[in-house]
């Protein structure tokens, strides 16, 4: 199972990159004009405005470039590699395995990252972000991508890539609207921050791990039946 890891990680290694550097622009730009902010506003105590422009920022990171594990499905078709794969001594546990492993590695590096940058700003800013906001952010975003990448791979299998990315984009653009609205309602104090902690601490994680689970059992049997 570990080469097939390293594999799917060999094939999107360049767009991670890529992605990772394209991703600390917007950060960077925040971290520039984060002292003017501050500064027109009288350096605010846990200012919403500022700490949803942070998670954002935690949402650009995280979601558009995890996505490209999916190419690591479509290279699978393309170049062959799954006829080549049934003459290998690998069960259908490990041939899934390793893409939802590849998943929770590429989500957790780039959710990190996304982490390490809202940390950098709470030290440069201490009182003016939200902290529960900024550390919480970026590991519910991930959970969210888990959630929206996981079924991508036995959908995959069974109706096409191709019909497979046209749901995932429907389900991000989807999300993100619902993010919005969620945002905006938690900073009017329209939604109690007790059932905003039960979902995130909550509902997410145990979405994440359950989606995982039936993705990997209904990949796992798209792949006995094919072979």
């Amino acid at each position: 199972m570990k080469g097939l890891i390293l594999k799917d990680l060999y094939t999107i290694r360049t767009q991670i990159i890529v992605g990772a550097i394209i991703c600390l622009y917007p950060a960077v730009l925040f971290h520039l004009g984060l002292a003017n902010m501050i500064g027109e506003m009288g350096n605010p105590n846990g200012e919403p405005l500022l700490s949803f422009i942070t998670l954002l920022i935690s949402y650009c990171f995280i979601v558009p470039f995890s996505s490209f594990l999916l190419n690591t499905m479509k290279s699978d078709y393309e170049s062959g590699w799954l006829k080549i794969q049934r003459t290998m001594p690998l069960n259908a546990g490990e041939a899934i395995g390793s893409k939802l492993i590849c998943t929770g590695i590429v989500i957790g590096c780039f959710a990190l990252l996304a982490l390490i940058v809202n940390v950098i700003c709470l030290i440069r800013a201490p009182g003016v972000f939200i902290t529960e906001i900024l550390i919480a952010g970026p590991i519910c975003i991930g959970l969210l991508q888990i959630i929206a990448v996981a079924p991508c791979f036995p959908l995959g299998m069974k109706i096409g890539v191709r019909k497979t990315d046209g749901l995932y984009l429907t389900f991000v653009i989807l999300t993100a609207i619902i993010l919005i609205i969620f945002g905006f309602a938690a900073f009017s104090n329209e939604i109690p921050i007790s059932t905003i902690r039960i979902i995130c601490y909550g509902v997410l994680p145990a979405a994440a791990a359950l989606v995982t689970f039936v993705s990997y059992k209904a990949g796992k049997n798209q792949i006995v039946k094919d072979l």
